[in-house]
């Protein structure tokens, strides 16, 4: 086993977990918006249809 491979893998995946790590209010903003575009998408898609998506 490579000490010094897993210290270097530990230290690149904190580093990356903390520069990255959405605050929950963040996370939860986003995926709010994400999801009601997609809401908003799917209802204009199924008016110029005029039938249901399948998803």
């Amino acid at each position: 086993m490579c000490v010094r491979g897993l210290r270097t893998t530990l230290a690149l995946r904190s580093a990356f977990k903390q520069k990255l790590a959405p605050e929950d209010q963040d996370y939860d903003h986003t995926t709010q918006k994400y999801f009601q575009y997609a809401q908003e998408r799917k209802a204009r898609l199924e008016k110029s249809d005029g039938k249901k998506l399948k998803l």
